[in-house]
């Protein structure tokens, strides 16, 4: 994140806003802890080893989804930001 706001601020962008857009169902990459991180894909793995499992946990992960990208500021895994160019 630094590095993008580092480049956009060089080509003369500003972050209009930044806001989650995935916060359980992609691999949580800015996690600052690797056991976290390695929890996550141990959970991944095990309830996706079928298809009925990973449709079921895909369910509830959808409603977690769209509470969670509401009212959290920053996600683990993806966000989305809007940028403009001033003048």
């Amino acid at each position: 994140l630094n590095e993008i706001e580092r480049i956009l601020r060089a080509t003369g962008f500003e972050i209009v806003r930044r806001r989650p857009m995935i916060v359980t169902m992609t691999a949580p990459f800015d996690l600052t802890s690797k056991w976290r991180f390695r929890l996550w894909e141990m959970l991944v793995d095990r309830l996706t080893r079928n298809e009925w499992t990973g449709g079921a946990i895909g369910a509830v992960l959808f409603l977690a989804e769209m509470v969670l990208t509401r009212i959290l500021r920053e996600s683990p895994s993806m966000e989305i930001m809007v940028c403009r160019k001033p003048g």
